[in-house]
């Protein structure tokens, strides 16, 4: 048996628990029996459609340390093969705690301290750039790391995609057989409104009919009610909820607006031309790297001037959808940097 803990809710979204999916989809092909837990019905409800067990706490998702009383009974009892933690909630006294009984994986995407654990995923395009190695051995730890994004721990859905045609964006803009479509994606919770922000300022551009806009609407996205109400009757932005395979929106697209988390890689693996804007502070070394190294670019953070951010989506979305050239490299450049396997590899390290 193997555990995950791993959280939901409409703070910190649904990206914790979907890339714990991933990994745990591929410990299942396995033969591997896996249990999420979880602090409440958020994340419960998520482990259990993907047709995984799940221990529910009911307690305090954002003070981990309060629940070592109920995990640890369960750990010496079940005989616990491993746990991969993934929550920014950890301290060092609860992971030292897990560690006595079981070997122990923690996802990491803030290097906030010296994780006492056996195994430590960071799978970002910055984590090789971390010094992770020489601090952890002068702690005099045997931690083993996998970094950077052969280990992005996407869904199947993701693996072994084709190359996008970007060709035919064009030539079937030319010829009038179809709009150019534009997914437009915000997380989980879409804290900032950048959706409907956006929406609202490109309606006033004379391009605006010419796009089909294809507006994802997370599972706790916060102002949802009042875009329904906006936009269901536009005919050319198109909203969809409760979204199971995201590859066949980003596959049918040609550009992407994002946040700045984990939908950047599943982006890359489809090859999709992407700009990005943050909303949070683990998206801000996302977002930097990608931009120096030319493959997404960032449009700011929304947090601190919304307006700027949004005048600089829509100036960088629409340079990009005008340049074959420049869709073309990026597009390549993106599926090369992930190849959608990560959660295999994980797995395998796991076992």
């Amino acid at each position: 048996m193997f555990y995950i803990r791993a959280d939901a809710n409409g703070i910190i979204g649904a990206g914790h628990i979907m890339r714990c999916i991933a990994v745990a989809v591929e410990l299942r092909k396995n033969l591997e029996e896996v249990v999420f837990i979880v602090a409440d019905q958020y994340g419960q409800g998520i482990a259990e459609s993907y047709g995984f067990k799940t221990l529910c706490l009911h307690s305090q998702w954002d003070n981990l340390e309060m629940e070592l009383g109920i995990i640890l009974p369960l750990v010496k009892e079940n005989h616990v093969r491993g746990i991969l933690v993934d929550s920014y909630y950890v301290t060092e006294y609860y992971l030292s705690n897990l560690h006595k009984y079981t070997r122990l994986a923690y996802m990491d995407d803030i290097d906030a301290f010296i994780y006492p654990v056996d195994l430590l995923v960071n799978y970002n395009i910055y984590a090789e750039k971390i010094d992770y190695f020489k601090r952890y051995n002068d702690a005099g730890l045997g931690t083993e790391f996998l970094l950077g994004c052969n280990y992005v721990p996407l869904r199947e859905e993701f693996c072994n995609i084709e190359s996008k045609s970007i060709s035919k964006i064009f030539k079937q803009e030319k010829t009038g057989n179809k709009n150019i479509k534009i997914l437009v994606t915000s997380g989980g919770a879409d804290i900032c409104n950048i959706t409907g922000s956006l929406l609202e300022k490109l309606k006033d551009k004379s391009w605006f009919n010419k796009i089909d806009f294809h507006v994802i609407l997370g599972r706790f996205h916060q102002y949802k009610r009042e875009i329904y109400e906006k936009w269901i009757d536009c005919p050319n932005v198109y909203l969809h909820e409760n979204v199971k395979y995201m590859s066949e929106y980003m596959s049918m697209c040609d550009a992407a607006v994002t946040a700045g988390g984990s939908t950047v890689y599943e982006l890359c693996a489809c090859g999709l031309p992407s700009v990005m804007y943050t909303v949070a502070d683990n998206q801000l070394s996302i977002a930097h790297e990608f931009d120096s190294r030319g493959l997404v670019l960032w449009c700011g953070d929304a947090r601190y001037n919304i307006d700027i951010c949004i005048e600089n989506i829509i100036y960088s979305l629409q340079t990009l959808i005008k340049d074959y050239e420049l869709l073309k490299r990026k597009s390549e450049k993106l599926q090369i940097l992930v190849d959608g396997h990560g959660s295999e590899r994980i797995a395998k390290k796991l076992l």
